[in-house]
């Protein structure tokens, strides 16, 4: 054997130990695999081979129950008989010798019971499940041998049930920096939920000072904004400001016209340059434009 070969396939001590630990591993693998199938059953497994036969069964049983119910034979209308009749006392076996099915009948029948009746033959064209052509076709065989009363109003399908009225709600003007949730539920469109948002944005903010704020609330939309503005008032004198000379980086970051980088250089160049004699002094601020200066005055003071 070439001395390079027999140096390829000689192990230390060492590698001789792990492979044959290797070897014993995949021994008591195999051996386990082969015990399991052969001798130990689970649980799960006895159960089947107990219940198997009659979980099969009833899943056959179930199987053919909803075939027969998807092969109902549909309703297949037999000979039509035209006779006289009149559509006020007529029983569901005469309308379905008339060509209707019980689905058809049914209608009829409960049209007649809530209208109180048919008045003249033309009522029967109301119903949908009467054809211009089936009505023409019926027409010369009504007898109207007995007429209900008039009602105070013509009867309709839809009349089957009573129309829903929609509430008729108060106007009401709500100032938004005394309002409470409560009170914000009354306008319309504006829940529970939607109010307390509204509720919570003030106190972020500090108050409102325009009606047009309330768009900023988080879910308003214009089609709800535009529904509640005329019931809407402020009175800015109840705004609470934040004094920039007093306030850490974390009270004025909680303000929502005001960022973490913002609040951040706010304190700095406070700390820099010393108390700030006015708010205006922040236009010094680089990262403070004129457009968010504007905003944030009406909230910030320096006394």
């Amino acid at each position: 054997m070439p001395n390079w070969l027999k140096e390829y396939l000689s192990f230390n001590r060492r590698e001789r130990n792990g492979i044959l630990a290797l070897l014993c591993a995949l021994l008591l693998i195999i051996g386990y695999h082969i015990y399991r199938q052969i001798y130990w059953r689970t649980h799960w497994q006895q159960e089947v081979l107990e219940f198997g036969p009659s979980i099969i069964e009833f899943k056959q049983r179930i199987a053919a129950d909803t075939l027969d119910q998807d092969e109902q034979t549909p309703w297949i209308p037999k000979a039509i008989t035209l006779f006289n009749f009149d559509p006020n006392t007529l029983d569901s076996i005469g309308w379905t010798e008339l060509g209707f099915s019980p689905k058809q009948v049914r209608t009829i029948l409960n049209y007649r019971s809530k209208a109180g009746g048919f008045r003249k033959p033309e009522d029967l064209k109301k119903l949908f499940v009467i054809s211009d052509e089936k009505y023409e076709q019926l027409q010369p065989f009504i007898r109207m041998t007995s007429v209900p009363a008039n009602t105070e109003r013509e009867f309709s399908e839809s009349d089957s049930r009573e129309q829903w009225k929609k509430p008729v709600r108060e106007a009401v003007v709500i100032e938004i920096n005394s309002a409470d949730s409560a009170q914000f539920t009354t306008l319309y469109g504006i829940g529970p939920s939607f109010a307390k948002r509204i509720v919570k944005y003030r106190q972020l903010l500090g108050g409102y000072r325009s009606v047009q704020q309330v768009l900023e609330v988080y879910g308003m939309d214009s089609a709800r904004f535009s529904g509640i503005v005329q019931n809407l008032k402020v009175d800015t004198s109840a705004i609470t400001r934040l004094n920039i000379n007093l306030a850490d980086e974390k009270e004025l970051m909680h303000h929502p016209y005001i960022s973490p980088n913002e609040a951040r250089a706010i304190v700095s160049y406070r700390q820099q340059h010393g108390k700030y004699s006015s708010v205006s002094q922040l236009k010094n601020i680089h990262i403070i434009t004129p457009k968010l200066l504007a905003r944030m005055t009406p909230y910030l003071t320096t006394q």
